[in-house]
């Protein structure tokens, strides 16, 4: 599965597939042995993968790419490996175009549980806070 997002402070009025992104994020790092998936990724782009060990990363991908291990920090939080909140907060950390902020609130809003929303929160902070600290040097 593939899926897009564009993120601007104004309106976006394009409903198409983006073929030159600036970052991947890959939630499932199984998917690379049959996808390419940082074809077009631009130059100066960079992919944010669910993957355990960085330096097999970059050795795999071939380009700029940070990886987090999403799957051992859902598993320690919320007893399963539902990964996406853990890279929603990589992301914005490394990217910094969300607030962290704007995240709690969201994650506030989503979940109706406040235990599991609890768990969100502490997992996109957890997250959120690795990817800002590795931003600069990228």
């Amino acid at each position: 599965m593939a899926s897009f997002l564009r993120v601007s402070d104004k309106p976006i009025v394009l409903r198409d597939e983006i073929y030159y992104p600036d970052y991947v994020v890959v939630l499932d790092s199984t998917v690379m042995d049959s996808v390419n998936v940082v074809a077009g990724l631009k130059e100066e782009g960079v992919a944010i993968v669910n993957y355990p060990d960085e330096d097999k990363l970059g050795e795999k991908l071939k380009v700029k790419a940070v990886a987090i291990n999403a799957t051992k920090l859902a598993i320690e939080k919320l007893g399963r490996p539902i990964t996406n909140t853990v890279m929603v907060g990589a992301f914005a950390g490394l990217t910094g175009l969300i607030k962290l902020e704007t995240l709690r609130k969201t994650i506030a809003e989503w979940f109706r549980n406040p235990s599991i929303a609890g768990k969100n929160a502490e997992l996109v902070e957890i997250a959120y806070t690795e990817m800002e600290k590795r931003r600069n040097g990228l």
